[in-house]
């Protein structure tokens, strides 16, 4: 699986975002038909992981979370 940033072809959504909450950054990507965003705010960060045409599959949210929020190196 490969995330593509497309957060430029959704900058309607990405300003409104930025302007109405606490959000400092917001992007989002493609994994073809399924849709991830992300955004991140002080004291808090959020995926939301959107396919339309069927379930979203466990493996696409386990690689969603490690991809936007990967663990801390010791």
């Amino acid at each position: 699986m490969k995330m593509i940033d497309v957060t430029n072809s959704h900058y309607d959504l990405v300003t409104k975002q930025l302007e109405c909450s606490d959000a400092s950054i917001v992007k989002v990507y493609t994994l073809g038909p399924t849709t991830v965003f992300y955004s991140a705010a002080p004291t808090h960060k959020n995926i939301i992981v959107i396919n339309k045409n069927r379930p979203v599959r466990a493996k696409e949210i386990d690689f969603c979370h490690c991809q936007a929020l990967p663990a801390k190196q010791p």
